[in-house]
């Protein structure tokens, strides 16, 4: 779709937001053509209007995230604790660079569900060397699960309405 199109249907959209309301499809579709003005480009003032006064999200850009994981030595398997010895914990880590950057909602909502599948993805790759263990009670086993992964996870965003003010 070209650009003069997208601002136009965009620029509709706001003017029918602003007699109509704005709903939460709305919004989103131009908070998304926001997002997408590259340097220079100019924003019109009813679109501004409508994403200054009506908008009830707080929107931001996803750029791009990166991640460390780990598995606590305690779950360890007598093979994977030897290996540890000598430098190979179980350890992993990403950084990913979105092709094209994503408007979400609910960052934390955003940042749970990544953190939720890295754990996941680790602990599939790494379940044959890990075992349970005894809990500090020194009663009950501990199986080890997802939930058990570290993880740290960094996400660089821009928080949309931050960046509108730069247009008043």
């Amino acid at each position: 779709m070209s650009d003069d199109l997208k601002g136009m249907m965009a620029l509709r959209l706001a003017r029918l937001s602003t007699v109509m309301g704005l709903d939460d499809e709305d919004e989103l579709l131009l908070w998304r053509y926001f997002a997408e003005l590259q340097p220079g480009d100019k924003l019109e003032p009813e679109i501004r209007h409508v994403l200054t006064n009506l908008a009830e999200e707080s929107p931001h850009l996803v750029i791009s995230y990166k991640w460390k994981a780990s598995m606590p030595s305690r779950f360890y398997n007598d093979k994977q604790r030897k290996l540890s010895r000598v430098g190979f914990s179980l350890k992993s880590s990403d950084q990913v660079k979105l092709n094209a950057p994503l408007v979400v909602n609910d960052i934390e909502h955003f940042k749970t569900t990544i953190t939720e599948r890295c754990r996941r993805q680790c602990f599939v790759e790494w379940f044959d060397r890990v075992t349970a263990c005894l809990r500090e009670d020194g009663v009950n086993w501990e199986p080890p699960g997802d939930r058990d992964v570290e993880l740290e996870l960094a996400v660089v965003a821009l928080d949309l309405r931050e960046h509108l003010r730069q247009f008043m």
